[in-house]
């Protein structure tokens, strides 16, 4: 097999390989995937083109443009696009917002809350540490941390919650979320009530 047939056959398989992470990644925007996906078909279809008929990259292309530096260019895009959409974007799930939230109910007992409705989430955990005194083994707080993990990626750009009426729950923090999932804090104990977690697109 010649060196340039094995490169056309190198440029097919890139080339579809990035439309197929052109279509699945998150962080790609929905247009620009497409339009990376119609470039990469073009690709493809240029070294089919050429394959079919026995001639050349360099023969097919125009003069300006060299096969090399096409090649290039796309296995360089995959490369980053992978590792973007490895490291960055939590997953090959396309991310969509989606309406998303939780109702539980708590126990100020400390007992794990009863879930009532839900949109969009796979699974929680609720989290108890207790604060106690090193002298004589008193409890003097409760950190409790709600770990919810969305069924669906989606975007939000805040957390809502929603304490039913006459419930006081304490002082709140997100400590960490992505597409995935949030992470709140409630720095004391939860009374007794029900609770809603909504997020905001």
């Amino acid at each position: 097999m010649q060196p340039d047939t094995i490169w056309q056959i190198l440029g097919i398989l890139i080339a579809l390989i990035i439309a197929v992470l052109a279509m699945i990644l998150p962080p790609i925007p929905k247009y620009a995937g497409w339009l990376t996906v119609v470039a990469c078909v073009i690709l493809a279809g240029v070294c089919i083109y050429a394959l079919v008929t026995g001639k050349n990259l360099q023969e097919v292309l125009p003069d300006w443009l060299p096969w090399q530096s096409i090649v290039a260019f796309f296995i360089g895009g995959a490369i980053l696009s992978g590792i973007y959409g490895v490291f960055f974007s939590d997953g090959f799930s396309p991310v969509e917002n989606i309406p998303t939230e939780i109702v539980l109910e708590f126990h100020a007992d400390g007992t794990p809350p009863l879930q009532l409705s839900e949109k969009n989430s796979y699974r929680w955990y609720s989290l108890n540490y207790d604060i106690s005194n090193p002298t004589n083994g008193q409890i003097i707080n409760r950190i409790v941390t709600l770990v919810w993990v969305f069924n669906r990626p989606t975007y939000f750009k805040q957390l809502e919650v929603r304490p039913s009426q006459g419930v006081n729950i304490p002082q709140y923090e997100m400590k960490d979320s992505n597409v995935r999932y949030a992470l709140i804090t409630f720095m004391g104990p939860m009374p007794n009530g029900v609770v809603e977690f909504r997020l905001k697109q």
